[in-house]
């Protein structure tokens, strides 16, 4: 496949030093033409330049690629259980030999993982998954590595036992566990302990269902931004006073209405404080 050369031939009285520099970011090559007959040399030397880049274009031809989205192009990364698959996504992240942290929570509580994505992105940490009973294999594994120094464990010991805390800690001396007494209070739990760090923005999602946390994890990952839950009809006080606190710029409730109803949105506007004025709804997809 060929592609002739493109140029970008440009008519004017004149060129300021402005209408240069917006020309010079265009990617193919410019030529600057003056109208009337002012100069004829000036025309006679672009009308030659310009000759010389056809005949270029037809004697050698640019030889373009493209490429087809293959398989060549797709990379899985897979374990043969929950387990194995986050040490893989761990390695991915850990490839680089500096002291790091791991994020570890329960395998059969998903809110605590959630509402750990912004601590995660503050760390930059993996989240890993154990079994509440006994750490798994692949994981103790991982937590081995010398460039790993610092472990949180997300959730109480319902979650994660004192048992896999135990064993969690004769790999890693420095752990520390953030819980509370369930999973709304666990988020909180998470935004105290890292409220220096984590954006003026909050996410508000349903704490029965995961579907809408998932789809903005990555986001508050990115942003560091906490992910608090609430009842899909109303919000837990403790949630509200963390919003009168006035703290958050934006708030920004994730899912329809099904999941976090107008009453709960209507209850945040009402008790808002002037730095909390931006309510938005985002609809997870």
């Amino acid at each position: 496949m060929y592609q002739a050369i493109q140029v970008i031939f440009l008519v004017g009285e004149t060129f300021s030093e402005n209408d240069i520099l917006v020309v010079e970011s265009l990617i193919p090559p410019q030529l600057l033409s003056f109208k009337g007959e002012r100069d004829d040399t000036r025309k006679n030397i672009v009308y030659t330049i310009l000759s010389v880049i056809i005949c270029c274009s037809i004697c050698f031809p640019i030889p373009t690629y493209s490429y087809a989205a293959t398989a060549e192009y797709l990379y899985r990364i897979s374990g043969n259980n929950r387990y194995e698959t986050s040490a893989y996504l761990a390695n991915e992240i850990l490839f680089f030999p500096k002291k790091r942290t791991v994020i570890i929570t329960s395998e059969e509580n998903y809110p605590d993982a959630l509402s750990a994505a912004s601590i995660a992105g503050i760390y930059n940490a993996p989240i890993l998954s154990t079994s509440s009973k006994e750490l798994p294999t692949d994981i103790s594994d991982l937590l081995r590595q010398e460039h790993i120094n610092h472990v949180v464990i997300i959730g109480g010991s319902v979650a994660v036992s004192p048992q896999v805390g135990t064993k969690i800690k004769s790999l890693v001396p420095n752990v520390h566990r953030i819980a509370g007494k369930d999973r709304i209070d666990t988020a909180i739990q998470i935004y105290n302990n890292s409220k220096g760090a984590v954006s003026q923005n909050a996410i508000l999602a349903t704490s029965n269902n995961f579907a809408d946390a998932l789809s903005i994890a990555p986001y508050a990952f990115a942003t560091k931004t906490p992910i608090f839950f609430t009842e899909p009809n109303k919000l837990p006080p403790s949630v509200k006073a963390i919003f009168q606190s006035g703290r958050f710029a934006q708030t920004f409730i994730v899912g329809g209405h099904n999941a976090v109803s107008t009453n709960v949105e209507r209850e945040l506007r009402k008790n808002r404080c002037r730095y909390n004025n931006k309510i938005k709804r985002q609809y997870a997809l």
